[in-house]
């Protein structure tokens, strides 16, 4: 007869099954399932990467290249065993909350995950508590927090830039762009990362203010308006009746050039604005209103607004063409409009307006806590600033090009961060130098669970540090030993000189390894719901 224990270690059953999971097995699976995303993740960690295919469907195309450990965990659905599939989710679901916080440091704190989940299990299997085991490695935790706070050092120059920029990306060619970029947008401006068909990566700059939207009027080419009007709306103009009021407005004020913002205009309404490209008398284009919902078209308005002075006529507050006032009217020096944005140029709003509303959105964006309402925030910061960058990442293949965009728009996003949040020493040195730190706690430390606790976060802190080395082509005791024997050119991250780690990224990594993984640690049972069957079919056949 087969022992039920063994068999829920050693078999799994179909996917449709239901059923419950107890001790010791629950964790044995987890880590299993943890040990699983991990070995797929661990090799794109450190300064000298490597890479990770993924397979794409159909097969006959080429697979998609990743460095970046949310995406690849995001690409894993499910393992195939279900009881090794829960460690795996609750892992893959802290990596992408990770990544959306921070941009980076996913690869680090998956392995710090591991270290402490795998660790945690050997002490219950020697008797241990895990539920106070848990409450002294998070007091370890606030300790670590704390020794790596006092670290952080700001991007201070140019050549710090360029130095963390490699560091993040391992590609001197998308580095040197992203610096050069940074350099003319800041830690705010509007960037658009692009394919781009060339080897090499290059930046395109513009002056203005660009807001995501593009041209409702007909016509997919680029049109210019100087010293225009702007009337801005959410409404949806279908007769050309609606827009008579705007245009007796416009000459009765004498305006010759008019940008009409609205949600969408119908088939005549755009052939009546259309016929006015000839005339001499008043020239209109139209551009949809900026956002795809509600509340974010509301923001675009409210921006362009500030930007170009007037008042937007809204349905929300009972507005009609019929009531529409020469204060509705905004201005700006420069309209430009094509199928993807529209560029302001010398908006004739108030400067001190726009002063306060910025600051306003800065000091709403420090305190976000949301990843989804800090990059909408981001967002108008950046529109209202002026310039807007595209940087093309070049590539050879479409897997190339593919992979060297995400890489982009990671290293965006952390390079950000650092520069608001500054930096630490690279190649695992940062949490490496807590090593002391964890030794006189583990020393000082009275009952088992302490000291078990801060052996624990001993060990984790140096497992960043082996797998870089070991990514890089090293063997991590050697490295150690020259480190610690104070090697000349070991001290900045010891794969090279002048690497670099976000300190955002850094200490997020950690606090959500920890956490998450001492609450994983504490799960006692597991309940598997049966599956709904498949179907190939609409019709639910096949």
């Amino acid at each position: 007869m087969f022992d039920q224990r063994q068999l829920a270690q050693n078999y799994s059953p179909p996917r449709q099954q239901a059923g419950i999971l107890t001790q010791p097995d629950v964790h044995r699976a987890m880590l299993r399932g943890i040990n699983k995303l991990v070995d797929a993740i661990q090799p794109t960690l450190g300064p000298r990467p490597r890479i990770v295919g993924i397979e794409r469907h159909p097969r006959d195309t080429s697979p998609e290249l990743l460095d970046d450990g949310a995406v690849i965990a995001r690409r894993i659905i499910e393992l195939p065993d279900q009881y090794e599939n829960i460690g795996a989710m609750l892992l893959r679901g802290m990596l992408w909350r990770l990544s959306e916080a921070v941009g980076d440091g996913t690869a680090t704190a998956a392995i710090l995950y591991r270290t402490i989940f795998a660790e945690g299990l050997r002490y219950a299997a020697a008797g241990g508590d895990l539920t106070q085991l848990r409450r002294h490695l998070e007091a370890g935790l606030a300790a670590v927090m704390t020794q790596l706070e006092a670290q952080v050092m700001p991007l201070s120059d140019a050549a710090m830039l360029g130095d963390f920029a490699r560091s993040v990306c391992a590609d001197d060619d998308l580095a040197d762009a992203l610096t050069e970029m940074l350099a003319f947008t800041g830690d705010f401006g509007l960037v658009d990362i692009q394919g781009g068909q060339a080897r090499a990566a290059r930046c395109a700059y513009f002056e203005g203010n660009f807001f995501k939207s593009g041209s409702i009027s007909g016509g997919s080419a680029a049109v210019e308006l100087e010293d225009a009007a702007l009337l801005l709306t959410d409404f949806d103009f279908k007769e050309p009746d609606e827009v008579l009021p705007i245009l007796r407005l416009a000459l009765r004020e004498k305006i010759d050039r008019l940008l009409v913002v609205a949600l969408n205009v119908a088939e005549p309404v755009a052939a009546l604005f259309n016929r006015s490209e000839t005339s001499s008398r008043l020239r209109i284009i139209a551009a949809k209103t900026p956002g795809s919902t509600t509340i974010a078209q509301a923001e675009a308005l409210q921006d362009l607004a500030i930007l170009a002075g007037g008042r937007p006529l809204l349905k929300v507050t009972g507005d009609t063409t019929n009531t529409i006032r020469s204060e509705h009217l905004g201005y700006a020096r420069r309209v430009w409009l094509d199928k993807n944005y529209l560029s302001i140029r010398g908006g004739r709003g108030d400067t001190e307006r726009l002063r306060g509303h910025l600051s306003k959105l800065q000091n709403a964006f420090e305190a976000a806590t949301d990843a989804d309402i800090g990059r909408g925030l981001r967002d108008r910061i950046g529109r209202l600033n002026s310039g807007f960058a595209i940087l093309y990442t070049g590539g050879s293949t479409t897997s190339e090009i593919e992979a060297r965009v995400t890489v982009t728009e990671r290293a965006l996003r952390t390079i950000r961060g650092a520069l608001r949040r500054g930096v630490l020493p690279g190649g695992g040195l940062a949490l490496l130098s807590c090593r002391d730190l964890l030794e006189e706690r583990l020393n000082d430390s009275k009952t088992p669970d302490a000291r078990a606790a801060y052996s624990i976060l001993l060990k984790a802190v140096g497992a960043p540090f082996a797998v870089m080395a070991q990514n890089a082509g090293y063997e991590a005791p050697t490295l150690l030993a020259q480190l610690e024997r104070g090697k000349p050119g070991m001290t900045s991250g010891c794969l090279y000189d002048g690497v670099y780690d976000s300190a955002a990224a850094q200490l997020e990594a950690l606090r959500y390894a920890v956490t998450s993984a001492t609450l994983a640690l504490t799960v006692d049972a597991v309940v598997y719901r049966k599956a709904p069957e498949m179907a190939l079919r609409p019709d639910g056949s096949g």
